[in-house]
């Protein structure tokens, strides 16, 4: 059959087309019980409350030992504070040291009339405690406070572990984790019938001792847990959503987008089933062959604008405006250097216009030479250099200049390659009609290879774009760094799926405009 691509093409998308709009219409019912896909769909959603459970469960954790640890070091400061404070409260009393003019009005009477009596004043001293120990017993409340709180934080980490490890037996039952060991118990004196100073000490001493135990407990717990925290992480690493429960969620989550998008395959399929004839005749190719490519671009980029709203849509802005200001300067001064360079590899090679092979070899070693060394390495290697070109070495603005460096020995050999396609015999000519090297460069071989060279430059800047990725090394942006930042470190997988399509969509565009530039740069096709 003479359209029989065109025909079997449009049963493929018309089946596509029906199984997405299947699908749509099955996860919008999901919710519903005995639909098809309400068993996977709460499979899948219990399984990402799981894994998310675990994580919150993992930064409480974290959060919690620092909190214990900072709480039982505050607690000492103020044990000991309070410790010292009794001391000194203790050494006044033993010395008898009271001032009768400065200490606290009836007490200073009362000790007044019993030294005049010959009395011993500690009976005294013990009456009136409170009042010119007034200072102490604040700082015996507030190392209380301190020491309770000490204890509370420590205990609570203690729960946070344990529900960190109840997450991970949640998402595997036979999951070997560490068991954190049992709280020690401060020994504290009873104060029993002590009264006035000697109580205070002993206060002071008891909160001291539950100081320590509590930093013991912290420091035990955060020993433990690192060793159970960093367990918890490696059965959720090993429990990570399966294919097909992302794509239920993903169903679920855009059912109608599904739909849509079922409904135009069917539709462009139905026109490739009924009419091929027509669209052949109308676009001069097989649709398929002529817009398969534009329509997947077209696709791509209604799906990333669609799910990129909010916030989102603010980073994806930003992030496609980054790549392509890294990579249209650089692929520009990449050809400005790169251009020439390959037209002096052709006009030197050995039975070209003007052989010469040590210039030849000279510049073809550099070129090997840069084009050998991987974008990462080339990148630190730079620093130095870029912060002279570009007035810094971090940021966007100075991925420009490694990109360029790493591109334009790669645009020589591809101008290189497409100028070794013009037909020798076409130089020929030129040179007998008394043509300069410059001339022939200029006027035959680079017009003669215009399609391939601009072909060559589509190539070029897909790969500067694809280098662009790597630019969150030296502090730059780009829709790379934004799918390696949210979709690896933060697990905000949606983010990285619309900024890999946009990346995709923007290869595809270019890809599309040097296809239509070179069609159009193309003498032999007018």
């Amino acid at each position: 059959m003479k359209y029989a691509k065109s025909r079997l093409c449009g049963a493929i998308l018309l089946l596509l087309g029906a199984a997405l709009i299947l699908t749509g219409v099955f996860a919008a019912n999901s919710a519903q019980p005995g639909t098809p896909l309400y068993a996977a769909v709460g499979e899948a959603d219990a399984a990402r409350a799981a894994l998310d459970a675990s994580g919150a469960a993992v930064t409480e954790a974290n959060d919690a030992l620092e909190r214990a640890a900072k709480r039982a070091e505050d607690a000492q400061s103020a044990a000991d504070e309070a410790l010292a404070g009794a001391d000194a409260a203790i050494a006044a009393e033993q010395s008898a040291s009271y001032d009768s003019e400065t200490d606290v009005g009836a007490l200073g009477q009362a000790i007044e009339d019993a030294r005049a009596a010959g009395e011993d004043v500690s009976a005294i001293a013990d009456a009136y405690s409170p009042v010119y120990n007034a200072g102490l017993l604040e700082t015996l409340s507030d190392a209380l406070s301190e020491v309770e709180r000490a204890e509370g934080a420590v205990e609570d980490a203690a729960a946070a572990l344990t529900a960190a490890a109840d997450a991970a037996r949640a998402l595997d039952a036979d999951a070997a984790l560490g068991e954190l060991p049992a709280l020690a118990e401060a020994q504290t004196a009873e104060l029993g019938d002590l009264a006035g100073t000697a109580r205070y000490l002993t206060r002071a001493e008891n909160y001291v001792a539950r100081a320590q135990a509590a930093a013991d407990n912290a420091a035990a717990l955060a020993e433990a847990g690192t060793a159970l925290l960093s367990e918890v992480q490696a059965v959720a690493d090993a429990h990570p959503l399966s294919f097909g429960q992302n794509a239920v969620r993903f169903a679920r989550d855009r059912a109608v987008d599904l739909d849509v998008i079922g409904a135009v395959l069917a539709l462009a399929a139905l026109a490739l089933l009924l009419a091929p004839k027509k669209l052949a005749a109308k676009w001069k190719l097989p649709l398929f062959r002529k817009g398969f490519f534009f329509a997947v671009t077209v696709a791509l980029l209604a799906a990333a604008l669609h799910y990129a709203s909010g916030e989102m849509w603010d980073l994806m802005r930003q992030g496609v405006f980054d790549t392509l200001y890294m990579t249209i300067p650089a692929t520009f001064f990449a050809y400005v250097l790169g251009l020439p360079l390959g037209v002096l590899l052709v006009v030197t090679s050995p039975g070209h216009i003007r052989p010469n092979p040590t210039l030849n070899s000279v510049v073809g070693t550099v070129v090997n030479f840069l084009r050998s060394i991987p974008f990462i390495i080339l990148l630190v290697m730079l620093f130095d250099v870029t912060r002279v070109v570009m007035g810094t070495a971090i940021g966007t603005r100075s991925v420009i200049f490694p990109l360029f460096v790493s591109a334009f020995p790669y645009v020589a050999r591809i101008v290189e390659g497409s100028l070794n396609e013009v037909d020798h015999g076409v130089i020929e000519a030129a040179e007998s009609m008394g043509s300069t090297t410059w001339q022939i460069s200029r006027k035959v071989l680079i017009p003669e290879a215009m399609p391939s060279l601009i072909n060559g430059a589509a190539i070029c800047m897909t790969t500067v774009l694809a280098y662009t990725a790597m630019a969150g090394s030296a502090g730059g942006d780009g829709l790379g760094k934004i799918a390696i930042t949210y979709g690896l470190n933060y697990r905000e997988y949606d983010i990285m799926y619309v900024s890999s399509l946009l990346l995709v969509a923007l290869v595809q565009i270019i890809q599309i405009a040097g296809n239509l530039l070179m069609r159009a740069a193309d003498h032999r096709r007018k």
